[in-house]
């Protein structure tokens, strides 16, 4: 079975329960439609292969065509213990959305983009907030590095170990991938697999 919405009105928003049931047993599921795009979830490699610049890419869905982004970065010091100022991020960019940095799909949206410059072998966080003509989705942090040179393969750097979270602080399944493949791929280098 499926529900299509022609025309999507404000009307149409909200949750949609499905609810299924047979002899074997029943499921229920929610769908929320929404006009808020998604929060963006990164998908370049925390370690960066620059030494100073770094190549950020994220997916993002909505409904609507995403026309704008903002982007902040700042560099992330592991051993600090107070939190960061609001002064320590620097506007990287309030850009509109164009088709140089951008691709879509359906309701999906990829992006691409080069921040530089950059200072080698720093360790950075960065916000990255999405906007499609109507609503600012929610934001979402990501750590990464540029190019260490002098670090051994099997190391891992402190962007590694800090976790990928989403503005409210809820951790991003794909860093613990992201771990486990640089992990693998150092192994299988280092054993000249």
């Amino acid at each position: 079975f499926s529900l299509d919405i022609n025309s999507l009105k404000n009307n149409d928003l909200g949750d949609y329960v499905c609810l299924a049931v047979n002899n074997v047993g029943k499921a229920r599921a929610i769908i929320t439609v929404t006009d808020e795009p998604s929060a963006p979830e990164f998908t370049s490699n925390i370690n960066g292969d620059q030494d100073t610049s770094y190549v950020l890419t994220w997916d993002a869905q909505s409904y609507y065509n995403i026309t704008k982004y903002t982007m902040k970065c700042r560099e992330w010091d592991q051993d600090a213990t107070e939190p960061t100022s609001p002064e320590t991020w620097k506007d990287m960019a309030n850009y509109t959305a164009s088709s140089a940095d951008m691709d879509t799909k359906d309701d999906l949206t990829s992006f691409k983009v080069t921040l530089s410059p950059l200072k080698p072998a720093t360790d950075y966080e960065c916000h990255v907030q999405i906007y499609n003509g109507h609503k600012w989705g929610p934001g979402n942090n990501y750590m990464f590095s540029t190019r260490k040179h002098e670090l051994s393969l099997l190391s891992v750097s402190p962007a590694e170990k800090a976790p990928q979270t989403t503005g409210d602080g809820n951790r991003i399944s794909s860093f613990c991938l992201n771990t486990v493949i640089s992990t693998a791929i150092s192994l299988l280098l280092i054993l000249n697999v």
